[in-house]
């Protein structure tokens, strides 16, 4: 009988046990594998061929646009970059003294009529070269992430923009046009697509 009760005991014991450690074992993450996301990248080769363009020989930049959008519609990210590498001596009046006060701007044209407008400016980066072979580099580089309902810049952020990141809303054959000290130089049109990262839906 004691013997009976001694096992009881431990049954009790060895379940009370198993009970707690369940108890301690963090619930699973819930499954998100049907939860949809979207990646926009949109790149645009520029040229100076343009028909308002000021003819700049060498003169020669890119432009590039990412999101990620969550499968509600909600921009998590946004990053926009751009670089021109513009060409000493030229037509613009930028050379090696001139060109940290220089004013390259990127001017960003929707399609879409209900779209915000956006310029951004280009930061000077460096002139690299020789005096007859020189060139003058500027960059843009942005970053924003959503934090709650709050809107987040990146670090080592490059040049500025009247919208950040996650506002923008660049579309495929969007039109990015540079102008240097008020001088269209450089135009070209978005290309890409958005990358649904659920395939299987």
């Amino acid at each position: 009988m004691i013997g009976r009760l001694r096992c009881d005991a431990l049954f009790s014991l060895s379940l009370l046990l198993s009970l707690v450690l369940v108890a301690q074992v963090p619930p699973a993450m819930a499954d998100d594998s049907n939860d949809s996301e979207d990646e926009v990248q949109l790149d645009a080769e520029l040229s100076n061929s343009c028909s308002t363009c000021t003819s700049v020989p060498n003169l020669n930049g890119e432009a590039e646009f990412e999101q990620e959008v969550a499968s509600g519609g909600t921009v998590k990210e946004g990053k926009i970059q751009a670089q021109v590498m513009i060409p000493i001596p030229n037509s613009l009046g930028i050379d090696a003294t001139t060109a940290r006060t220089a004013s390259v701007i990127l001017e960003l044209s929707n399609t879409d009529p209900n779209a915000p407008y956006a310029t951004c400016t280009l930061a000077f980066k460096k002139v690299t070269g020789k005096k007859n072979g020189a060139k003058a580099t500027y960059v843009l580089k942005l970053q924003t992430k959503l934090k709650g309902t709050t809107h987040v810049s990146g670090k080592k952020q490059s040049g500025t923009c009247t919208l950040d990141a996650i506002d923008l809303n660049v579309q495929p054959t969007d039109t990015a046009i540079i102008t240097a000290n008020g001088l269209d130089v450089l135009s070209g049109t978005f290309g890409g697509e958005d990358e649904n990262d659920d395939e299987d839906n």
